[in-house]
C-alpha cells in the first residue's frame, strides 16, 4: 500500500500534527482537523482525489507527488523549498516585543488569557521559536497587548539587528554605485562631503576593480563620523519593521534635512542655491530618455550663464 507522504512534509516543515492542522487552516485556508491528519498518515483513512488536489494546490506539489507516488529522492530535493518557508515563517517579533516590555513567558500567556486566548507558557516559547503559528485570534490579541500592527509582530520589514548594515549598505551604494534611482541621495551626501571638506577622503577608499573597500572598517567608521544623525539610536529604532520603501525615504529626508543645516550657515546661499536648482535640472533632463536634444541644450545654456555671472560677481570682482 503507498500511504500519501503528508507525515513527511509536517516533519520536515517541523510541526506536530496540531500545528500542521493550524497552519493549513490559518496560512493556506484548508481546514482538516489533527485527528483527521493522523488517520491519513497512519493509513486508516484515505484521502480523495479532491482532497489531495487542495492539498498539493496548498502545499506547492504535485497530485502525483502528495499521493505518494514520487520516490525518496524528489523528497529529498524538495526539502529545502519546504525549509525555506519554515524560515520565512520563523522571525517573528513576539519574543522582542515581549522582552522589550518586560514580560516573562509566563506573564505573556496570562495576558493572552485576558484576551480570551488559551495558550501557556510552552505554546508562548513555541510562538516566539516559530515551531508553532499562531492563528488570526492570537495576532490580534498580540497585536492589542503590544500596541503594534500584526504585520510587525508576524516579522515584516526591517529587522532590528539589520537595520545599522542596511544604512552603511544604502549609504556606500547610493555614493560609489552611482545607482539612478538613489541619484537625489547621492547628491545630498556629496554636498554634505564637500562642505565638511571630507570628499575627496570619501573617493580616495573607491576601487572600481574590487569591492572589498566598503567592508573595511574605517571605511565604515568614516561614513558613520560623517552621518552620526543616521546612527542615533532612537533614530535606527524608528526604521524597525520598515519596508525597503519607508527606509530609504527616511534615510533620505534624514540625510537632506542634515544638508539644508548645513546649506542655511553658508554665505550667498542664494546664488548658490539657483546654481544647484539649475543643475539639478540638467541633470534631470541628461538622465531623462524621453527628453529631446533641444531640452538638453537650452539646460546646459542656461546653467552656462549662471556659472558666468557667479564668476563675474564673486571672481572678477575681487
Amino acid at each position: 500500500m503507498i500511504l500519501p507522504i503528508i507525515k513527511d512534509i509536517r516533519q520536515n516543515m517541523k510541526m506536530t500534527q496540531a500545528e500542521f492542522s493550524s497552519y493549513l487552516a490559518t496560512e493556506k485556508g484548508v481546514k482538516i482537523s489533527r485527528g483527521t491528519i493522523a488517520k491519513y498518515e497512519s493509513g486508516v483513512n484515505f484521502l480523495s482525489p479532491k482532497t489531495i488536489h487542495k492539498l498539493s494546490r496548498a502545499l506547492g506539489v504535485s497530485d502525483f507527488y502528495l499521493s505518494g507516488c514520487a520516490t525518496n529522492l524528489i523528497l529529498s530535493l524538495l526539502y529545502l523549498a519546504y525549509y525555506e518557508k519554515r524560515i520565512q515563517m520563523s522571525p517573528n517579533r513576539i519574543k522582542e516585543l515581549r522582552k522589550a516590555n518586560h514580560f516573562t513567558q509566563q506573564q505573556l500567556s496570562i495576558l493572552l488569557k485576558k484576551e480570551g486566548i488559551s495558550a501557556n507558557r510552552a505554546t508562548v516559547a513555541r510562538y516566539e521559536a516559530g515551531t508553532r503559528v499562531p492563528n488570526e485570534d492570537v495576532w490580534n490579541a498580540l497585536a492589542h497587548i503590544f500596541c503594534k500592527d500584526i504585520a510587525f509582530i508576524r516579522g515584516q520589514g526591517l529587522r532590528k539587528e539589520n537595520i545599522e548594515k542596511a544604512q552603511i549598505f544604502l549609504l556606500l551604494s547610493a555614493y560609489y554605485d552611482n545607482h539612478v534611482t538613489l541619484s537625489k541621495l547621492r547628491m545630498d551626501i556629496s554636498r554634505i562631503l564637500s562642505l565638511s571638506g571630507n570628499k575627496n577622503t570619501a573617493d580616495s577608499f573607491y576601487d572600481s576593480e574590487n569591492d572589498s573597500y566598503k567592508s573595511k572598517d574605517y571605511v565604515i567608521s568614516f561614513w558613520k563620523d560623517n552621518f552620526p544623525e543616521l546612527f542615533d539610536k532612537d533614530f535606527q529604532e524608528s526604521l524597525n519593521g520598515k519596508t525597503k520603501e519607508e527606509f530609504l525615504n527616511a534615510i533620505y529626508i534624514k540625510v537632506h534635512s542634515h544638508y539644508e543645516k548645513l546649506f542655511q550657515k553658508l554665505p550667498n546661499r542664494k546664488i548658490i542655491q539657483e546654481y544647484l536648482a539649475k543643475h539639478d535640472n540638467l541633470v534631470s533632463i541628461f538622465l531623462d530618455k524621453d527628453s529631446t536634444s533641444e531640452e538638453l541644450v537650452i539646460a546646459i545654456d542656461s546653467e552656462l550663464k549662471l556659472l558666468k555671472r557667479i564668476k563675474d560677481n564673486f571672481f572678477l570682482v575681487q
